[in-house]
């Protein structure tokens, strides 16, 4: 239950840690709080007495998932980018700490191999 909580959190832009609080002098701002559905960039969520329907809940999976597949293309390219720059460069011969690469006319971004 706290995880469809937090999916359903996130699905509507609030980040963790984040606290709403509700009294009855606050407005609702966003106009979420005793809707049964909720329009986002994401698409629209469907609830049924505060709790996302199944379908709801399945496109907040489907949202989750493809969120961390994006994320964890982002955090590892990097690393990627590093490990073929090194490659280009002992193709190049610098296959050793001590050795680098010269080339005989300086690079620039038109720059082929």
């Amino acid at each position: 239950m706290k995880t469809l909580r937090t999916l359903t959190a996130a699905a509507l832009g609030f980040r963790r840690g984040d606290r709403v609080r509700r009294t009855s002098q606050t407005p609702d701002p966003h106009g979420w709080v005793g809707t049964e559905k909720v329009e986002t960039r994401y698409g629209n969520f469907e609830f049924k007495n505060g709790y996302p329907t199944a379908e709801a809940a399945d496109k907040l999976y489907e949202l989750r998932t493809f969120n961390r597949a994006v994320e964890a293309y982002l955090s590892q390219l990097p690393a990627i980018s590093m490990f073929y720059m090194r490659k280009g460069l002992k193709d190049l011969g610098a296959d050793a700490s001590n050795k680098f690469a010269i080339f005989e006319t300086r690079l620039d971004s038109q720059s082929l191999f």
